[in-house]
């Protein structure tokens, strides 16, 4: 389902911050099955201007997950993959991170007609995070693009990436890491799909466990 060779053979931007753009990373008839399937039922989303994550499942009281994922096969079987060894160790090359030990939490965002991101830089207690994008056509008028940003100041517009199927952002959390998603106009009839992977390190899984478990977000322990 992985072309881990993109990821091994790519090279991080190192301006304005640690980020790079991947293209294909999910073979062509995955990609399209998974966009097809992305979830809709058995997660919950609240509405308002600003942007908020469509989450679940519910975790049980030990780290992981009990049960099946209420997902499609195909959704489960990318899962099992981004979970494994190999695929962090394609990223540790890529990055010259230390991913061991780390944990990797999961969480599906929509983003409908009218809302929009803030600008922000990723939690200090991430390592990695990574969006993959499930849109199959996205006009750049439309808003919804990830704004990268030379600064905190909205005017210090760095790249604007369309939201595609087959596209896929890493971003190294910084201090400087500023990006936002710009707004989704309110006469288009779409909504805007990603999946996104944020790999935290142990240290931080007392503060955040209780807080993921209430917000029903997916994660897992790596090894």
């Amino acid at each position: 389902m992985l072309d881990l060779n993109i990821i091994r053979s790519a090279s991080m931007q190192k301006n304005p911050y640690s980020w790079i753009k991947l293209q294909n990373i999910i073979l062509i008839k995955e990609r399209m099955e998974l966009a097809k399937y992305y979830p809709e039922e058995q997660f919950f989303h609240k509405t308002g201007a600003e942007w908020t994550p469509m989450t679940g499942p519910c975790l049980n009281e030990k780290i992981g997950i009990s049960g099946q994922l209420p997902l499609k096969p195909v959704w489960n079987n990318l899962i099992v993959e981004l979970r494994s060894s190999t695929y962090r160790y394609a990223l540790e090359e890529l990055t010259k991170l230390n991913l061991e030990n780390h944990f990797l939490q999961f969480n599906f965002s929509r983003y409908n007609s009218g809302q929009r991101g803030t600008i922000h830089t990723d939690p200090p207690f991430a390592s990695l995070v990574q969006i993959f994008y499930f849109n199959e056509e996205w006009n750049r008028d439309w808003g919804g693009c990830l704004r990268i940003l030379k600064d905190e100041n909205p005017q210090s517009v760095f790249r604007d990436i369309l939201p595609l199927l087959g596209s896929s952002i890493i971003i190294l959390p910084s201090e400087n890491s500023w990006h936002t998603v710009t707004p989704v106009i309110p006469e288009v009839n779409r909504t805007r799909l990603t999946f996104v992977l944020i790999f935290f390190q142990q240290s931080a899984e007392a503060v955040l466990y209780d807080i993921f478990k209430q917000q029903k977000l997916l994660f897992y322990k790596l090894d």
